[in-house]
């Protein structure tokens, strides 16, 4: 039985290219957007806490608006995204702004900072069983003996 090795001539093609410099080019990967500053994250919060607690179109389309774009953001995780959904079907002017429909909005503008703002990476701290000045290998053995 033969093996299919239909992808081994493009591979060479393109490595053998790149190593003598021929100017084919692999597509470079699309840059990925920046990530939503605070302050839009913040200003989104207070457009959709101001269209709960004033229910006006203005502030209300200016929620949606905002909100509307990032959901096609690629790093924005799903908890974000169910957030900005909720404000993009939620955000709308009614005849009777209830109590429940302004802090259903409340909610959500909360949610939008506290899931959609960047986690800084976290700082790796010593483990406190090994002390930052013993040599020490990983199974208690001291080089050298």
């Amino acid at each position: 039985m033969a093996r299919s090795s239909s992808w081994v001539l493009p591979t060479l093609v393109l490595l053998a290219a790149q190593v003598f410099g021929l100017g084919l080019a692999v597509p470079a990967r699309a840059e990925e957007p920046d990530y939503p500053s605070q302050e839009l994250l913040r200003q989104l919060q207070l457009d959709t806490i101001g269209c709960g607690r004033d229910n006006s179109a203005a502030v209300c389309a200016q929620a949606r608006a905002t909100a509307d774009p990032l959901l096609d953001h690629p790093r924005l995780s799903g908890n974000c995204k169910d957030a900005l959904w909720q404000i993009g079907q939620e955000a709308r002017v009614v005849p009777e702004n209830s109590f429940q429909r302004r802090e259903s909005l409340t909610g959500v503008a909360n949610d939008v900072v506290r899931f959609c703002r960047q986690l800084s990476q976290p700082l790796r701290q010593a483990s406190p069983s090994a002390p930052s000045g013993n040599p020490r290998s990983g199974f208690g053995l001291v080089p050298g003996s």
